[in-house]
């Protein structure tokens, strides 16, 4: 790599930390670290609060809140408005930098269409790993202070790691849909019909349990609460796979829309 890459991975730092854009993206992650365990513990009792009388006896049989909730908030949240907010987040991330003449600039101090996707690539998947580790930590936390007991940190740490796969999927994504739309509008809405389609896929027999939706709640929580499947490293490796698919898609398309 030369060093207008490692130039450009600076900018890119720059401007996710001039744009709000990474601490956007911790707000979000670090309210749901908070509230998951909080919405685990105390939601059934809110809900009687607010329940007549004689529609109370429908909570009798449910059974209490137990440390297991929790996760299953934490990961509920993030699989769902967290995935969401780095789509909003960076749905124009290509887009913006072909309108200011950025991309184009860069390109003639001898930056390639790959580093140019990669550079951003790379800078955004840190920052949401980072992010999301220490959110996860913090969601840990709490549920000790909450439930008086939690998961083995490892398989909490191993379970966001098989979180990530995921995560790096729709950035990919949503980097190709900002590199081949007309607008920000639109990059927006293929990366939420993308989000879509991606939520469908697990439910499809057979295969539904290889595709990356399920990297987004279903086995990051089984392997918190150490629960394993041989499938799950298959499905991370398409994953990774995929996501490799469509950064070379976008790095070929930006190639052809600069000549």
């Amino acid at each position: 790599m030369n060093n207008s890459f490692f130039v450009f991975a600076q900018k890119e730092v720059v401007e996710i930390l001039r744009t709000k854009r990474l601490f956007v993206l911790a707000c979000v992650f670090l309210f749901f670290a908070f509230a998951s365990p909080m919405l685990a513990r105390f939601m059934m009792e809110f809900l009687v609060m607010l329940m007549p009388a004689d529609e109370m006896a429908m909570f009798i049989e449910i059974p209490p809140p137990a440390w297991q909730d929790s996760y299953m908030q934490f990961y509920g949240n993030m699989s769902q408005i967290g995935v969401i907010t780095v789509i909003l987040l960076f749905m124009g991330i290509v887009l913006d930098e072909q309108r200011k003449g950025t991309a184009a600039l860069m390109m003639m101090k001898g930056l390639t269409h790959t580093g140019f996707i990669m550079a951003k690539f790379a800078v955004i998947s840190i920052s949401a790993f980072v992010v999301l580790l220490i959110s996860g930590l913090i969601a840990h936390l709490y549920t000790i202070i909450l439930f008086g007991e939690a998961a083995d940190i490892g398989r909490m740490l191993l379970g966001m790691l098989v979180f990530m796969p995921s995560v790096l999927f729709m950035l990919a994504v949503q980097i190709f849909f900002s590199t081949v739309a007309k607008s920000t509008a639109m990059s927006a809405i293929f990366g939420f019909l993308a989000l879509m389609f991606v939520g469908i896929l697990p439910t499809i027999p057979r295969i539904g349990e290889f595709t990356p939706g399920v990297l987004m709640f279903a086995w990051p929580l089984e392997v918190t609460l150490g629960i394993y499947n041989v499938n799950l490293w298959l499905a991370m490796g398409i994953a990774v796979a995929l996501t490799t698919l469509f950064l070379v898609l976008s790095i070929n398309i930006l190639r052809k829309k600069e000549m």
